[in-house]
This record gives structure tokens, C-alpha cells and sequence, in this order.
């Protein structure tokens, strides 16, 4: 006879409600921003597929995200000045990127730190522009679930991601994909999305590579 465990049951209901409550205060914050956005599914749906020790990630990185905002709102920035906000999101990760980094970085475009598990650890507010999924989705779906593309360019993703990782770039690459198309996989309103990486290098730690930063050109089609 299979029996609830009264004190995981606690700790399953404990992380439903920090997960909902960080996902409504950083929809919230989003806000403030012009972005409106939704914050879960109703029944958490992808939520309760995590295991326990994937419910506990989900709800560190949601949390990393959701101060991280509203810090930076908090000291009165914009959440829109990307180069400030992705900075912010550098310092707290304890991550240094190349010498010209934010240099890099125009007006419009698209910034995504991952971490060696490939998730997604920071984007900024371009990247919700170009997104429809809800908070949820972005927190508990991996994102080779959440994006379709040619095959042939997720084969050469795979392969660079490899390289850099293996150092064969310490200063990153400058245009290493074709422009291509990049189609939302599991979303209702499925946005098309005209894709094109500008650049992809590595992020340090202790002289150890221990994340990827992507500059992107993206816009719905």
C-alpha cells in the first residue's frame, strides 16, 4: 500500500506557493516595464511534472530572477536599460565575460545567460518581447522543449556549445549561425521568430568557463 509522506507533501505545498508568489511579483514588476505577461498555468501544470529536487531549482533561479528585478527597480533603473541589467545579473551570478562585452550589446537586442545544464539562468525584457510563454513555462520546461528549428541548426548549436566548452573560443564567435527561423513548440499562439545570433561566448568563474552569454537579433514574423 503506497503512503504520503506527510513531511514531503509539506515541503511539495511549501515551493507551490513561493513559486507562485515569486512568479505573480515578478509578472508584477514586468509590468512596469509595458510587458504583460502570465505567471502560471492554471494546476501548475509543468510545475508539478518537476521532482522534488527540480521544484527546489525552479524556485532558486525564479527567485535569483525576481530580485534581481526588483533590485534593479528598487535603485530606480530601468528595466529596459539591458546593458545595466544584464551587468546586474553578471555581479550576482559572480560571472566575468570578455573585456568588451557590453560593448556589444545595442539597443533591441536580445541577452541570455545558460548555465553547463543549459538552462536558461537570465534574459532580458527583449527576450520577453519575442516570447509568449508564461512564467512558468520559462522556469520549468527546457528550452529544446519550448523551441523548434531546423535540425541542422540544433545539430551545429550542440557542436559549438561543445567548443566553447572545450575552450577552442576563449574570446566567444561572432555570427556563428545562419539567420534562421525559430518556432514556439508548445505555446498556443506558436510565435514565429525571425533569429539571428550575433554573438556566443563564454562566462567565467574561478578561470573555470561556468556559463554561455548569446546576443541575438530577434524579432516575430
Amino acid at each position: 500500500m503506497f503512503v504520503l509522506n506527510p513531511e514531503s507533501s509539506t515541503q511539495e505545498l511549501r515551493l507551490q506557493d513561493s513559486f507562485t508568489q515569486l512568479a505573480t511579483h515578478l509578472v508584477q514588476l514586468l509590468n512596469t516595464a509595458g510587458l504583460t505577461k502570465i505567471a502560471y498555468l492554471n494546476g501548475l501544470p509543468h510545475f508539478n511534472e518537476l521532482t522534488l529536487s527540480e521544484k527546489n531549482t525552479a524556485v532558486e533561479h525564479l527567485k535569483f530572477y525576481r530580485d534581481l528585478c526588483f533590485d534593479h527597480v528598487t535603485e530606480g533603473q530601468s528595466l529596459r536599460d539591458s546593458k545595466r541589467l544584464t551587468w546586474r545579473a553578471l555581479v550576482k551570478l559572480g560571472l566575468s565575460p570578455g573585456s568588451d562585452f557590453l560593448n556589444r550589446i545595442e539597443c533591441g537586442d536580445v541577452v541570455e545567460i545558460y548555465n553547463t545544464e543549459q538552462v536558461q539562468l537570465f534574459r532580458n525584457l527583449e527576450f520577453f518581447d519575442i516570447c509568449s510563454y508564461s512564467i512558468e513555462e520559462l522556469f520549468c520546461v527546457p528550452w529544446w522543449r519550448l523551441f523548434n528549428r531546423d535540425t541542422a541548426v540544433s545539430t551545429a548549436i550542440i557542436r559549438l556549445v561543445e567548443d566553447l566548452y572545450q575552450r577552442k573560443f576563449p574570446d566567444g564567435i561572432s555570427s556563428p549561425l545562419p539567420r534562421h527561423l525559430v518556432v514556439e513548440a508548445l505555446s498556443e499562439d506558436q510565435f514565429n521568430i525571425d533569429f539571428f545570433m550575433k554573438y556566443i561566448g563564454p562566462l567565467y568563474q574561478n578561470k573555470q568557463i561556468a556559463a554561455l552569454v548569446c546576443i541575438e537579433q530577434a524579432q516575430l514574423t
